[in-house]
């Protein structure tokens, strides 16, 4: 889903890529005109540009809950059983004994 600025960057785009198209065809001429490149360049790069901040987010789908459960439930399991073996803490009351 685009946003009006993601809509004006769609047809910046457009634009650029015509001015690049028309480059091409001065070039095949033997007569190239570097300014219509030198726009087309920036107005393809500004299109991409307003294309990607335009964009609104999309919500997450819910494939793959379970795994991420799963993974997050793994995750938790290994930090809680590297922190059973002994302490090397010196002022550790257990460690004394």
């Amino acid at each position: 889903m685009l946003t009006t600025i993601g809509k004006l960057g769609r047809f910046s785009l457009l634009v650029g890529i015509l001015l690049l198209v028309l480059f091409y065809f001065s070039d095949l001429s033997h007569d190239p005109e570097y300014s219509i490149l030198l726009v087309g360049l920036i107005t393809t790069i500004t299109g991409v540009l307003l294309m990607r901040w335009g964009r609104v987010p999309t919500k997450p789908s819910g494939r793959f809950r379970i795994f991420r459960a799963f993974r997050k439930r793994a995750a938790g399991n290994d930090k809680s059983t590297q922190n059973t073996g002994g302490s090397n803490d010196p002022t550790d009351s257990q460690s004394e004994l």
